[in-house]
């Protein structure tokens, strides 16, 4: 019996060590992934794609109208264009996200390119921000997008909405409605230039 128990404490420690291992392993290809981030997102945006999606996270229309203070939000397009002094204040997310979309591509090596605005992890059956975006992404696949971009603008730092919802879930949808090339530009995660801007952020408001 002190045999059998000796045996069994020997494969339990074995299967132990065999866990932290691949666990080691695992982190250590997390962080080989995240240093080489500044290249990959470098590399990535000197491609050539049909067409950019900026993919924010979705809020229901209830919550714009209140923070905004509106009685109802317009959701014009033409305040994309006109900027945030243009009709509705500037607490307004939606025309927030749609203006960002704009500077990101305006200010970059993506600057030429065609890019649409879609908002993600809607759950609930309340009205919530338009467009979805798997509407959107079937919109595009139809019109013969075959090759585009996802930059999920509202996430810093990649979490399930990008590892998962974005690069399982959507990437599927799209190629199953005659997409053919789906790439997502990677968070900025821990990256030096981010973590000295938001350090800087902070700072300001002490």
């Amino acid at each position: 019996e002190k045999e059998d128990n000796k045996k069994i404490n020997v494969t339990l420690a074995e299967e132990k060590t065999e866990k932290e291992k691949e666990k080691s392993d695992n982190i250590n290809q997390e962080k080989d992934k995240v240093s080489h981030e500044p290249e990959i997102r470098k590399e990535t945006i000197k491609k050539e794609f049909d067409h950019i999606l900026f993919s924010f996270h979705g809020v229901p229309v209830s919550h714009i109208n209140i923070v905004a203070g509106h009685k109802e939000c317009c959701f014009d397009e033409s305040c994309q264009i006109k900027g945030l002094n243009y009709k509705c204040d500037k607490k307004c997310y939606w025309k927030q996200c749609h203006v960002t979309a704009k500077h990101i591509l305006e200010n970059s090596l993506l600057a030429g390119n065609t890019f649409s605005v879609a908002f993600q992890s809607r759950v609930g059956k309340t009205p919530w921000i338009e467009p979805d975006l798997s509407s959107t992404l079937q919109k595009l696949a139809k019109e013969g997008k075959k090759n585009i971009l996802i930059i999920p603008a509202s996430f810093p730092v990649d979490c399930v909405e990008t590892t998962y919802e974005l690069s399982k879930t959507a990437e599927e949808e799209f190629i199953s409605h005659g997409g053919k090339s789906f790439e997502i530009l990677p968070a900025l995660n821990s990256y030096e230039g981010w973590i000295e801007s938001l350090s800087k952020i902070v700072e300001s408001y002490k």
